[in-house]
């Protein structure tokens, strides 16, 4: 590295200032002063909404990080997590603080204002470390140019305004390479053990970092000298390097030793195992349907780059990666052997995201500023590409970085309707990673989950007028509707040969055909002066971190008309297989097995997401007498309850829709006593006991109080509850099933014996049927606890309690009444006679 001179030195200070003020300027977005009717007991003035839920669940975990040989998640390392806890102690012992709460609305703007910084100072130090790489193995004007690169990156300048691992495992690979290049070049053991080091730390962020270390061994071999280089393989510094690196990676995550299983475990998101099936597209998620449709590898030089550095600087990337294999420069070569090292493994998954990017960086910045300035050097010309690439990628990141200067349009969308919509309105909200649950209180208004997703989990097992029917009944109560465009809108209508219905709802609820119209829309571009990007239709979690586009919809009056109009437009859909599940339905009425059959078969083959028809087919063979067939087309149907990215528990119920629907009231019926044959697992119980109520709800509406009953009974098999069996007594009674009734609500208040009034009147039905005993019981408990009695009410309860019990000659039970009345009002003088003549006769005569 030759001498900095002043020119340099100034121009060095300057890019590091514009990095620094890129990194730390809105460090703190996300704390706000408006403040939800929740938050006015906390006693703060300002309160911190975070919509990023990676870097939730990171800051979490590292609070929760007891025992490094049980993390609390193994989808990430354990460095990023103790570093987190490490900043969080020192900058509470700076500060004097005692323990630190992440729900606590005191503590949560300072715990992620000071995880931010952390963020933003590794951020900001790799952006120096690029300029020393370049300093020392490319040339001046190279390494300010790379500098410059990597602090005006978007996709740079988005990390660093958060906590995620993505800034981490940049620093780690930088910070490694300012090792490995010098001890290669020296063959240096201390920095060959440095470099070592460097990657276990890397590893302990992300496994994937373990292949700097495969980018050291080719390095090696690469500066060896002679015709049998790969001899120096053998040379004990590289042995050493690996060494450390084992060493750090079991010191800093020594469950990879004590229970290498928990990598293999795979039962949420915050598992390894199960990150990577997702990754890989192995297991569908809501979030990665907007990756169905894309190309492995050329998405990211299409559309991802773009997006993260802007189009010239994606070009010239593009160029430096020939440029770096046609230069013989050892240096070069050895960044891109990790470029692509990086890129190959995460550019053919099928999730896509523009933070992959970031690791890549700062070497294609490298590469390609040297590229840039020996094309200047060699063409006039150059001088102006050049000049035109710098000022392009710097206007788009100042552009950028203006997003951090204003209110987050979640926010801004909460403020609004805190103001403008009427207090005890319904809105309906979304789940997922960028809902607007969080800025809506639930104590002004009250808040409806849009139940979109659970049609993801149901695929190929409910017909689209099914699902509108269901939207329906969830939406004809709400008055406004508040979502975000990346949350759940981009990625339905992506698919919309998958989920055709669920994408029309979005397209016609945006273009306000669903008796909702348009109120209010929020949204932060990128900008610079006049000039505006508007990147809507970005990669959905780079836009949804930081300036996702927010509406609020307002019900019109055209609510119903228009949701009748998208009944009949939906029967013209010829994405959707309703037509053709009608034809094998209407056979399937006329008992002509053969042709519902062969229409059946058709319309699954035309539309193979049509899964639910293999039970169907299996209800058709069971009729012509083919156990063998109807046996493996039940194996087919329940086939696809162990479909990954379905869940397994709403098919049966997605079924019973879509066969109500076609009008096989009987033949749903059994679909959803499918729930009682397979074992679920008991998280699921309750919400398939809730969906077979639904079921119930419809055929009540109905009046077909007959299918009403039945789909109680199958509720009751998967979970007794108290609400069901006193809705089968009161059906039974109505029935005029006395005896039915009364066994019904005695089970009822076994399930919650809380309920007065029923035990009250189930006493009083035990009276009528001469069970007087456990009439008795129940009408004697509702008495003593009914705490809104008067003393009139009680004493007329306690005498029709003992007459009861005297006609029923239980002569203990009525004294003990005529007793418990008598001493509410003294002065009863026919009860005090009875009570007389009671123990003057004994207790066995009357």
């Amino acid at each position: 590295m030759g001498k900095v001179d002043n020119k340099e030195i100034v121009l060095l200070a300057a890019c590091m200032l514009l990095a620094a003020w890129l990194r730390f300027d809105g460090l703190t977005r996300g704390t706000s002063d408006f403040l939800l009717p929740e938050h006015a007991g906390a006693d703060v003035e300002e309160v911190f909404y975070n919509f990023h839920p990676d870097e939730e669940t990171l800051v979490r975990a590292a609070l929760r990080l007891n025992d490094p040989l049980e993390p609390p998640l193994t989808a990430y390392g354990l460095l990023p997590m103790y570093l987190v806890r490490a900043v969080l102690e020192v900058a509470c012992w700076g500060t004097g603080r005692e323990g630190l709460d992440v729900n606590s609305l005191a503590d949560r703007p300072f715990i992620f204002a000071v995880v931010r910084a952390t963020s933003a100072l590794l951020s900001w130090a790799s952006v120096w470390l690029v300029w020393g790489l370049g300093r020392r193995f490319f040339s001046a004007p190279a390494a300010l140019l790379a500098a410059y690169f990597t602090a005006v990156a978007p996709v740079a300048v988005q990390q660093a305004h958060f906590y995620t691992v993505d800034g981490v495992f940049t620093f780690c690979a930088v910070a490694f390479f300012c090792a490995a290049l010098p001890a290669l070049a020296t063959s240096h053991r201390g920095l060959y053990l440095l470099a070592g080091a460097l990657v276990g730390a890397a590893g302990a962020v992300r496994l994937n970092g373990l292949l700097l270390g495969a980018v050291l061994a080719v390095g090696h071999v690469l500066v060896a000298e002679g015709p049998r280089r790969w001899r120096s393989l053998r040379r004990p510094q590289l042995w050493l390097a690996s060494a450390a690196a084992a060493l750090v990676l079991i010191a800093l995550q020594p469950y990879l030793v004590a229970e290498p299983t928990l990598l293999g475990r795979s039962m949420g998101t915050d598992d390894f195992a199960y990150s990577v099936e997702i990754a890989r597209g192995e297991v569908l998620r809501p979030w990665s349907l907007v990756d169905v449709h894309t190309l492995p590898y050329l998405h990211y030089w299409t559309h991802l780059w773009p997006q993260g550095i802007g189009w010239p600087l994606t070009l010239v990337f593009g160029a430096a990666l020939v440029y770096g294999v046609w230069q013989k420069h050892w240096v070069g070569r050895i960044l891109l052997v990790w470029v692509a090292l990086a890129f190959v493994p995460v550019g053919g998954l099928h999730t896509k995201h523009v933070r992959y990017l970031l690791p890549l960086l700062p070497f294609l910045s490298l590469v390609g500023a040297d590229m840039l300035w020996r094309l200047a050097q060699r063409w006039r010309a150059g001088y102006a590409v050049l000049a035109a690439v710098a000022l392009c990628a710097g206007v788009y990141g100042l552009a950028f970085a203006s997003i951090y200067s204003t209110e987050d349009s979640r926010i801004q969308a909460g403020r609004w309707m805190a103001d403008h919509v009427p207090e005890g309105s319904v809105i309906g909200v979304e789940s997922g990673g960028f809902s607007l649950r969080g800025v809506i209180s639930p104590a002004r208004h009250r808040q409806s989950i849009i139940p979109v997703s659970i049609f993801f989990f149901m695929r190929g097992h409910i017909l689209c007028e099914a699902t509108r029917r269901h939207l329906y009944s969830q939406l004809q109560d709400l008055d406004y509707i508040a979502i975000a465009g990346v949350n759940r809108h981009q990625q339905f209508t992506a698919v919309p040969e998958m989920y055709p219905a669920v994408a029309d709802f979005y397209k016609k609820l945006v273009a306000g055909e669903l008796g909702f119209v348009l109120k209010r829309r929020f949204a932060t571009y990128p900008s610079l002066g006049e000039w505006v990007i508007d990147d809507y239709g970005a990669e959905p979690s780079f836009v949804g971190y930081d300036h996702p586009a927010v509406w609020v919809f307002e019900k019109t009056d055209d609510f119903a008309p228009a949701w009748e109009r998208w009944s009949r437009e939906l029967a013209q859909n010829r994405r959707c297989g309703d037509a053709a599940a009608a034809a094998a339905a209407a056979h399937v009425g006329a008992k002509d097995w053969p042709a519902a059959l062969g229409k059946a078969m058709a319309a699954r083959q035309a539309d193979p997401n049509l899964r639910f028809l293999f039970f169907l087919e299996a209800h058709i063979y069971g009729l012509q007498g083919n156990a063998e067939r109807r046996g493996e087309a039940l194996a087919q149907f329940r086939q696809g309850m162990a479909d990954p990215s379905l869940s397994a528990y709403l098919l049966p119920w997605a079924t019973c829709l879509s066969l109500m629907q076609l009008g096989l009231d009987d033949l749903a019926l059994d679909a959803l006593e499918e729930i009682t044959r397979i074992a679920f697992p008991d998280q699921y119980i309750h919400r398939m006991a809730e969906n077979s109520l639904h079921v119930a709800d419809l055929y009540l509406n109905r009046g077909d109080v007959a299918r009403t009953e039945a789909v109680y009974r199958i509720s009751m098999r998967v979970e007794p509850q108290a609400k069901v069996a006193t809705a089968l007594g009161n059906i039974a009674h109505e029935d005029g099933r006395g005896e039915e009734a009364l066994e019904w609500w005695e089970q009822s208040l076994q399930l919650d014996d809380g309920q007065l009034e029923l035990r009250k009147r189930t006493g009083q039905r035990a009276f009528e049927l001469g069970h007087y005993a456990r009439g008795l019981d129940n009408f004697g408990r509702a008495v003593q606890e009914d705490p809104h009695l008067t003393v009139e009410q009680r004493v007329r309860d306690f005498n029709i309690l003992a007459r009861t019990a005297l006609q029923a000659r239980l002569n203990d039970r009525a004294r003990t009444f005529l007793k418990q009345s008598l001493h509410l009002n003294n002065a009863q003088v026919e009860v005090r006679r009875q009570l007389e003549q009671l123990e003057a006769n004994g207790k066995d005569r009357w």
